[in-house]
């Protein structure tokens, strides 16, 4: 590799942030070939809890040649095999001879090491403290025909419980919160799990399950039986919805009784009043009164006669907590089939005409105008604004008539 093209590889290696400050140099500064610079060295002999940490640290040292590079990978990429390689790891790895597994499983033991983790603890102690030669640091590769496993090899006893055994430890605890896999996690990192039951026992038995079958939590109660339990529990708010998200919180909720029933019922579902045994509300749709009841209700509060208009007076209304449960506070999702207008469901005003009124008066002035529905400016410059809104928005109620122009499905300038 070339000057130019070994400096472009530098640069980008900054650019991506591979390449702390600290550890750049100029390519004209390497002086030495990377055959001068490996033998250079691998006759060091350096040492240390891994090849990466012993090279850095001989860097930071001091005593490294100025014209040998900190990140050799970047400086000598066609001839770069590893930091193992860098080091001459790899030599000493194939003449080290090392001791048997009885003996460093011996040696391993005598270390009395603790943790969650047995490879951890293993790995964690030799970070700290010097490692004997003939010791390897990763003796799972270097005895992997006969390895036993990791808590076998430090003295932990067997690797891990059998399944019926872990699966009754772990029903015993009793577990509880709103997510299975967010509880056991949490109990995992507690530090309180003994390290013969793992964490991850999907990956360690056959027999597993599920997460409920290893939690031991039960399916969900039916539905008459989750009903009844709630109507147990004598909920009288003004808010439903606000009682069940507090109830909720409050961490009293049994584990077979779904977060969500309107999910897990969804055929016995009717809404949140019937669920809670909310009897005034048991007959009647979504929990509402029907549509002509609202509006009587609605038309003898006055709303709207003043100098307010009807939408601002309902809104103060609703949020005025005088408003009945079984009074919508969005009249016009509840009743959309029979909504006309916030006027009309207050009774002041001239209502609106719906869409599918607005057709006799369609089909008339389209007789007038030679069987052709007029265009959107036409109806517009005769002041009938709502009209060509409902025939841009709603072409399918005028199909049978013949259309002017396209402008009258398309301009919506003049709505």
């Amino acid at each position: 590799m070339g000057l130019a093209s070994r400096k472009a590889n530098i640069e980008l290696a900054i650019r991506e942030g591979r390449l702390k400050h600290f550890q750049w140099m100029p390519v004209s500064k390497i002086t030495w070939t990377f055959e001068d610079a490996h033998q250079y060295v691998t006759n060091l002999g350096l040492s240390g809890p891994s090849a990466s940490a012993a090279w850095m640290d001989f860097c930071k040292s001091g005593k490294k040649p100025v014209g040998i590079p900190v990140v050799p990978r970047l400086y000598y990429p066609d001839d770069w095999e590893g930091i193992i390689h860098w080091l001459g790891w790899d030599k000493r790895r194939r003449n080290t001879e090392w001791v048997t597994l009885d003996e460093c499983m011996e040696y391993a033991r005598s270390l009395s090491l603790t943790g969650t983790s047995a490879a951890k603890a293993w790995h964690s102690y030799w970070k700290e403290n010097e490692r004997p030669v003939k010791i390897p640091s990763s003796p799972q590769g270097i005895y992997k025909e006969n390895w036993p496993g990791w808590r076998e090899f430090v003295g932990w006893g067997p690797e891990y419980r059998p399944f019926a055994q872990a699966r009754e430890y772990v029903r015993s605890l009793n577990l509880s919160g709103k997510c299975m896999i967010r509880t056991w996690r949490s109990y995992c990192k507690s530090g309180r799990k003994p390290c013969d039951i793992p964490s991850c026992p999907e990956r360690i038995y056959k027999e597993y399950e599920g997460m409920k079958d290893w939690l031991g939590w039960e399916r969900f109660m039916s539905f008459e039986d989750a009903r009844n339990y709630v109507i147990s529990l004598n909920f009288n708010g003004k808010n439903v919805d606000a009682e069940w998200r507090i109830y909720l919180a409050s961490g009293k909720k049994p584990k077979n009784l779904p977060a969500a029933p309107w999910a897990v019922y969804k055929e016995e579902w009717a809404n949140m009043n019937h669920f809670m045994g909310r009897q005034e509300f048991i007959h009647v749709k979504d929990g509402f009164m029907s549509f002509d009841q609202a509006r009587e209700y609605v038309v003898e509060l006055g709303l709207g006669k003043g100098k307010r208009s009807a939408s601002d007076e309902w809104k103060d209304y609703s949020k005025s907590g005088r408003r009945p449960r079984d009074l919508p506070s969005a009249p016009h999702m509840a009743y959309r089939e029979q909504w006309k207008g916030i006027a009309h469901f207050c009774g002041v005003g001239k209502r609106k005409k719906t869409p599918k009124e607005w057709v006799p008066v369609v089909e008339k002035l389209a007789k007038e105008n030679g069987g052709k529905i007029p265009s959107s400016s036409v109806l517009c410059s005769r002041g009938l604004y709502g009209l060509a809104f409902v025939v841009r928005e709603r072409p399918e109620l005028f199909i049978h008539l013949r259309q002017d122009d396209k402008s009258n499905l398309r301009d919506a300038k003049c709505v």
